[in-house]
């Protein structure tokens, strides 16, 4: 950035940055968290694309970082890989989901925490969980039983 007469011309240009006018650097002002950019002639941060779904952008890159990692969904501008786990009760074995409602139900005789990648079974001597279930801390503690989460959203200690 050259700054002739108090008018700022920009000199170079930078991949996946906006520059503003009197920035002193072509790299302070990334693209933001939840967008990426590959142009070279961004100016705005409006310029920027938001993170496609499937995919997590920390912002000022040149393409999204990755896919979503199994326990977790990535809707359209997501920020970090980490940032939209499967509730309770619910799981995702898979990379690149979008929505909560791909994140499937935990099978009967198992447990899901949220993040959950794969569920886990009820401990030995438990009230069977149900579909949807999810144990906090029968894996730690024997004596607590499995906590059943319904669609609605009751809880039901069994």
């Amino acid at each position: 950035l050259t700054i002739t007469a108090g008018v700022a011309k920009r000199t170079t240009t930078c991949t996946f940055y906006f520059i503003f006018t009197g920035t002193g650097s072509a790299t302070k002002f990334p693209c933001l968290p939840g967008t990426y950019s590959s142009r070279t002639d961004l100016f705005n941060a409006s310029q920027c694309d938001i993170c496609d779904e499937g995919k997590y952008c920390p912002g000022g890159e040149a393409a999204p970082r990755g896919s979503c990692p199994p326990g977790f969904y990535c809707p359209r501008g997501t920020r970090v890989a980490e940032q939209f786990p499967c509730p309770n009760g619910t799981y995702n074995p898979d990379f690149g989901r979008s929505r909560q409602d791909q994140c499937k139900n935990c099978t009967q005789g198992h447990f899901c925490e949220k993040g959950t990648v794969q569920p886990a079974p009820c401990s030995i001597g438990k009230s069977g969980c149900k579909v949807g279930a999810y144990d906090v801390k029968s894996m730690f503690d024997a004596s607590v039983p499995c906590i059943y989460l319904w669609l609605v959203g009751k809880s039901y200690i069994g």
